[in-house]
């Protein structure tokens, strides 16, 4: 999952071409970077204030706690109407002061100091304030879920009202790449504080949107902050919605029918088959499209390690081997060009040639016999996991399939999202379809791969394949600590190589994004910073609704 303090499925980060209203008229196709291409309806005239936006989302989340959630896209749309981050990221991908007033660092790295914005409140009243914010950091550190995510922190000192310093045990390069997600979006004191069931369903924030209600598996609502600190560039209060009401709609044609028959307003879906039908219809000028691009997540089967079979890397390789990577994109009908082969879009900086196993089913069988002739057994059977969408269905009837022709037996079973991310928190699992790994920085994903996160029982763990390594451990803290860039990415480099060599991770291919909505939705995606410069429009699927209206 993501760039973000503890983002557990699903990502954060994306780009599309540009901010709402400046993209083409429906029917003109204009192309942006990292090959997409939108679909939007400019603006016409200045905001209109009012109205009510249903977001249709592709499943429910667990909490609405920043220290206790494991959220996935649909948990990132809910939190950033009631949350603001500390950081966001500019157009060019490098975060900047959101919630907080400025962030910098001491020479070492070692130091970096965070400085709050004056005269913001809390939905309850609160004040923002260094005190809040240490509250905050203490509650992720305490917590056993983002403590390891944490772990670097190792002492907050309040430095004045609205300033602290965090004093890390290691330099810490890209430390602001956390506060743009899971890990900078603060609660109120009160309801970190809270042990209660409103600590988790009750958000209390400094964001755009108030929290009214909450049922679960059917709506998450939010109204509009009539005390918001943020305007707009015409000095206009922000938001321009009254409301916010996001339904999950797990099953993907039925979220598309909703949108096309007007039940919500707008959608997301990252289904090759959907998303086309999707983007023609925006070419008939029936509804707007925008298609995500660049660092977005990765599909991919993600093994745990320390489960037999999958404990000898023999069968892992041999898996790799087994899957005809055509043939499956050719089942699930997305584009060829996505096929992935590390946690690094071919177009990013990041991106090297690992080495990934080919289709060389051949190969497969050797593999394989040869772990039963030194195990002696008969059989290599594993279970493997999804969710019950008919697209991912679909997938690992096909990975099943595959596979088998190497000798060995997939179960396949299903379970909701919230059920199926928690058994890959605790460890209960043994291959999963899985949809992570958008960090624009490395680094953000450190949590997830770094050995010390794995775990031998049931307990949360945030390294969920359980993958330990002495050469990812040091290829991940040498990225973390140094600041040379061409160093960074030899040891991302060495990163991707050695997953492509003890397969952890069986890549599938990159995820791309879509975000549909009726023709009267206007400012789809980020607006401006709050001192004015562009934003990143969308994050992997993922967009704030602050400065979002309807057109009547």
């Amino acid at each position: 999952m993501v760039p973000c303090l503890v983002v557990v499925v699903g990502a954060l980060v994306g780009a599309c071409k540009s901010p709402a209203g400046e993209s083409s008229s429906p029917g003109n196709t204009t192309a942006a970077k990292a090959g997409t291409a939108d679909i939007t309806i400019a603006a016409a005239g200045q905001p209109k204030r009012g109205g009510h936006l249903v977001y249709g989302v592709e499943a429910e989340t667990d909490s609405l706690n920043p220290t206790k959630a494991r959220w996935a896209i649909a948990g990132l749309m809910y939190a950033n109407t009631v949350f603001d981050p500390l950081a966001a990221y500019d157009k060019d991908g490098v975060p900047q002061p959101y919630l907080a007033k400025e962030f910098k660092h001491s020479p070492d790295y070692k130091t970096w100091t965070i400085t709050f914005r004056e005269g913001i409140t809390f939905h309850n009243g609160t004040k923002l304030d260094a005190d809040a914010g240490i509250t905050f950091i203490n509650k992720l550190k305490e917590s056993p879920l983002t403590g390891p995510a944490a772990r670097p922190i190792a002492k907050i000192t309040k430095i004045s009202e609205l300033s602290a310093d965090l004093q890390m045990d290691v330099p810490w390069v890209a430390f602001p790449h956390i506060m743009t997600g899971q890990g900078g979006l603060i609660p109120a004191p009160e309801q970190l504080n809270d042990p209660g069931e409103a600590g988790s369903s009750k958000p209390i924030g400094t964001g755009p949107f108030k929290f009214k209600e909450w049922v679960r598996d059917n709506h998450f609502t939010v109204d509009r902050n009539p005390t918001y600190w943020r305007k707009d560039a015409s000095g206009q209060p922000l938001p321009y919605l009254d409301s916010v009401e996001f339904r999950p709609i797990t099953d993907t044609k039925s979220r598309a029918d909703s949108l096309v028959s007007g039940n919500v307003t707008i959608i997301h879906d990252d289904h090759a088959q959907t998303v086309q039908t999707l983007e023609e219809q925006a070419r008939d000028g029936k509804l707007q499209f925008i298609k995500g691009g660049g660092e977005d997540e990765e599909s991919f089967v993600m093994f745990n390690t320390k489960a037999a079979p999958l404990d000898d890397v023999r069968v892992r390789q041999a898996l790799a081997y087994a899957t005809n990577i055509e043939d499956y994109m050719n089942v699930t009908q997305e584009d060829a060009s996505l096929a992935a082969d590390s946690p690094f879009s071919k177009d990013g900086q990041w991106y090297v040639d690992p080495g990934f196993p080919k289709y060389d089913l051949a190969k497969a069988k050797q593999l394989i016999d040869a772990y039963k002739a030194e195990r002696g057994v008969q059989e290599v059977a594993f279970t493997l996991a999804t969710t019950p969408s008919p697209e991912n269905q679909a997938s690992v009837q096909e990975l099943k399939r595959q596979w088998e022709q190497a000798g060995v037996k997939v179960t396949i079973t299903t379970n909701e999202q919230v059920q199926f991310i928690l058994g890959a928190v605790t460890g209960r699992f043994q291959a999963n379809l899985w949809r992570q790994f958008s960090a624009l920085d490395p680094d953000g994903d450190f949590h997830f791969w770094i050995g010390r996160n794995a775990r031998d029982d049931n307990e949360f763990r945030l390294n969920f394949a359980n993958n330990v390594d002495a050469e990812t451990d040091k290829a991940l803290d040498d990225g973390r600590s140094n600041p040379d860039p061409a160093a960074r990415k030899a040891a991302y480099a060495t990163l991707a190589k050695r997953f492509a060599e003890r397969v952890p991770y069986l890549w599938l291919q990159h995820v791309r994004w879509s975000i549909a909505a009726q023709n009267r939705v206007r400012g789809i995606l980020n607006g401006p910073l709050p001192d004015g410069q562009e934003s990143l429009p969308v994050q992997a699927g993922v967009h704030r609704l602050t400065q979002t209206w309807l057109d009547s």
